[in-house]
């Protein structure tokens, strides 16, 4: 097969090892496989917190293994579901200030996910409250805004996508992904 269709491609939403459900590969396996296919750079997620430390640590392994033979770049994300505190501003920073490029809402803890998923929602992390976004997702938007990097919107349902992105937009964040695709997932 030839894969120089890959070549600089950017994938902004790849899941592995460790993981709390098993992946196809873990960080290092992934960041290899990028370099041979001539991929620019990765986006790796978790649903567990920040991936900000691992894409550093698999930079870091390519500078010393590879001695700048290739374009490669792992970037890390930070996903704002219960284990880090839900809509954590203090979080969210810490992960920028350190190299995170993508900030997820909510996944596995949104109602949405939560719902389709048929789990309990008492202790879903909202994003709408009356009608509106929650008041700590502004810090949270001000925060990708100045380190301008992306707002994905995670496994809100659309509803929540059209609203968080109005807001979003309204607050001055220019990078925003949104799959809103979410009637339910497997992930």
């Amino acid at each position: 097969m030839n894969k120089d269709f890959l070549k600089n491609i950017i994938d902004m939403h790849v899941h592995t090892n460790p993981d709390l459900r098993h992946r196809r590969y873990d960080d290092f396996e992934l960041m290899e496989a990028g370099i041979r296919v001539g991929a620019r750079a990765i986006v790796i997620k978790t649903h567990q917190g920040s991936t900000v430390d691992r894409a550093f640590l698999c930079n870091r392994h390519n500078e010393i293994v590879h001695q700048g033979d290739n374009h490669f770049t792992m970037y890390g994300s930070i996903t704002l579901n219960r284990q880090i505190g839900g809509i954590n501003p203090f979080a969210v920073e810490s992960g920028l200030k350190l190299g995170g490029k993508v900030v997820w809402l909510p996944t596995q803890w949104a109602r949405n996910h939560r719902r389709q998923m048929n789990q309990s929602t008492d202790q879903c992390v909202d994003i709408i409250r009356d009608g509106k976004p929650v008041s700590e997702l502004k810090d949270v938007f001000q925060l990708v805004k100045d380190f301008d990097v992306v707002l994905g919107t995670g496994h809100l349902s659309p509803e929540e996508c059209f609203r968080v992105i109005e807001a979003a937009r309204n607050a001055g964040v220019k990078k925003l992904l949104s799959p809103i695709r979410n009637g339910g997932s497997s992930e």
